[in-house]
């Protein structure tokens, strides 16, 4: 069986069955997906734990995701993009991308969380006034 996809396939041939390992290429969704889950769990004693909690998939298929062996199905992507994950997976997905949509989701994001750290500032500001006048 043969498919047409960014990925390489290695075929591994033993007792009269073949299967087909897939390797991502760098730069594919795949490879870009790997290396962002790989990223955020780190030097975890069973990183694969993490990725069955954010996904909902089982370990099974975490250790082969995060070895690159399975691709992320779209509903994997969709998951991690609709979890507390999604905005830095979208940021990875994206990268130096100039799409015009994405440059205005970015200002957006960015005038939010200057207004957060405006918020907090001015918290902090009338806290150390409230202090000070006591």
């Amino acid at each position: 069986m043969t498919t047409s996809s960014s990925a390489t396939a290695v075929k591994a041939n033993g007792r009269g069955y073949s299967s087909a390992v897939i390797r991502s290429q760098p730069g594919t969704a795949q490879s870009i997906l790997s290396k962002f889950f790989n990223e955020r769990i780190g030097r975890q004693r069973k990183p694969w734990a993490l990725l069955c909690v954010w996904l909902g998939i089982d370990e099974h298929t975490a250790k082969h995701r995060l070895a690159e062996r399975r691709d992320f199905s779209p509903d994997d992507i969709v998951t991690a993009l609709r979890g507390e994950l999604g905005g830095d997976l979208l940021a990875a997905i994206m990268g130096d991308s100039k799409a015009a949509w994405y440059a205005k989701y970015k200002r957006t994001l960015d005038i939010a969380n200057l207004r957060k750290l405006q918020a907090e500032h001015q918290r902090l500001l009338e806290k150390l006034e409230q202090d000070a006048a006591e």
